[in-house]
């Protein structure tokens, strides 16, 4: 089994609204830390977005064989364009 904990190199993701890379530190302090962390520099809880995608995908996945497919095919760039247009960034108040 995969350890979620080294999903990101040494524990930088970027923010899907500004760019920012946020580090923290290690991949295992990011595994942990509290979806409501917002961005380093512009606030966006860019965290809990990611949660939102990441279900969505699972949904997606458990209801229609074409995104398993489109994972197991590598097909990254579709399955993220697809997120993004299922669950967009939302918008600024």
């Amino acid at each position: 089994m995969v350890d979620p904990s080294t999903f990101f190199r040494h524990g930088r993701v970027p923010c899907k609204r500004c760019g920012q890379v946020n580090d923290f530190g290690s991949s295992e302090a990011l595994y942990h830390a509290d979806l409501s962390t917002p961005c380093a520099h512009c606030g966006f809880r860019f965290l809990e977005h990611m949660d939102r995608q990441i279900r969505k995908l699972t949904e997606m996945v458990a209801r229609d064989p074409e995104w398993g497919e489109l994972l197991r095919s590598g097909r990254i760039d579709v399955v993220k364009q697809r997120l993004d247009e299922l669950v967009p960034l939302p918008e600024d108040k």
